[in-house]
């Protein structure tokens, strides 16, 4: 009787124990990964409640980052600033102008930017790009032809960026050129300037930084003067203008050189019409006759008692000492002029 209820009791023992234990085991998994911290804070002494405040934080902050960097994947490219658009213009007022071959070249707009084209402002990843606009404006009655043109546009740095140049203007007819150069990102246009010449003439120049350059020319002389034929084919000739010009009737001048143009007015005393043509006069450069350069109208008759004017353009070196202006048809009647170069 007594040894079956022991037994009973044993087993109820036994029911209960095992739970227990299991429990104890999963508590004892555990308890060790707690105590650990607190032997390792022990043995670093025993934190007073600033320090444990800063443990927290520290315990915090680390948590923060361990999130973060699983939320970005390792190896993942760090993100670029994409580029963006600029445009970079002159100091200098627009427009401003220069004149060539008796052309008036106007520049309107310039600038340096990374943007496609005026009409497309996309960012070109790949480029930077100097853009002129220019107006051409032919002010005379010449059909003034440029067969050789080159834009040279120089920076600061010195270095210079080319364009061709063909064109003919109409007189009294004006056109737009666009120039586009590409250049290094960082450029501007501190010390910049744009030419255009030939090849061997004096360039045409505007500044598109600072003052403008200035030149000696157009330099106006004394006009007024009269030459009048009397025996073959009678004529009198009145010079009603005379400028030294480096731009001589639709032409410009060589390096070294420039042009003495005269306007003049023809009158035909003979009984029967008068020529006037590039035979009829010439100018005598330091005792050397040099035809006309050019002439407007080339060629032209006169009638009796009738009179037309005239343009003609003659190349004078610039170490020029003495011009004298004749006129008539050369081994007839001749007459001359003193040409003052002051």
């Amino acid at each position: 009787m007594d040894t079956r209820r022991n037994s009973k009791w044993t087993k109820i023992e036994l029911s209960i124990a095992v739970p227990l234990m299991l429990m104890a085991c999963s508590l004892s998994s555990a308890i060790p990964a707690i105590s650990n911290n607190v032997t390792q804070t022990e043995t670093q002494g025993a934190p007073t409640a600033q320090q444990s405040g800063a443990q927290g934080t520290q315990v915090v902050n680390q948590t923060a980052t361990t999130a973060v960097s699983t939320l970005v994947p390792s190896g993942t490219p760090t993100p670029t600033t994409a580029p963006r658009p600029f445009k970079r213009t002159p100091t200098v007022q627009l427009p401003q102008s220069f004149t060539y071959a008796n052309l008036t070249f106007s520049v309107t707009k310039a600038e340096i930017t990374n943007q496609v084209s005026d009409t497309d402002p996309s960012i070109d990843p790949s480029n930077t790009y100097a853009r002129l606009s220019i107006k051409v404006v032919n002010l005379t009655t010449l059909d003034v032809i440029i067969r050789d043109g080159r834009f040279a546009l120089k920076l600061g740095d010195g270095t210079s960026y080319t364009q061709d140049f063909i064109d003919e203007v109409a007189g009294r007819d004006s056109g737009n050129v666009s120039l586009q150069f590409i250049i290094p990102t960082n450029e501007t246009w501190s010390g910049a300037q744009l030419s255009l010449d030939e090849g061997g003439t004096v360039p045409g120049v505007v500044m598109l930084d600072g003052p403008q350059s200035t030149s000696r020319y157009p330099i106006t002389l004394t006009a007024g003067q009269k030459l009048t034929l009397k025996k073959f084919r009678p004529m009198t000739y009145t010079v009603n203008t005379a400028v030294m010009d480096l731009d001589g009737l639709g032409v410009r001048a060589k390096i070294g050189n420039h042009y003495l143009v005269l306007g003049m007015s023809a009158y035909c005393n003979n009984s029967t019409s008068c020529y006037v043509g590039p035979e009829e006069m010439r100018l005598i450069v330091d005792g050397v006759p040099e035809s006309a350069k050019n002439m407007v109208p080339n060629a032209s008759d006169i009638n009796f008692q009738a009179s037309a004017d005239v343009q003609a353009a003659f190349v004078v070196p610039d170490n020029a000492a003495k011009l004298v202006f004749e006129v008539g048809e050369v081994g007839k009647e001749n007459v001359q002029i003193p040409i003052s170069l002051k």
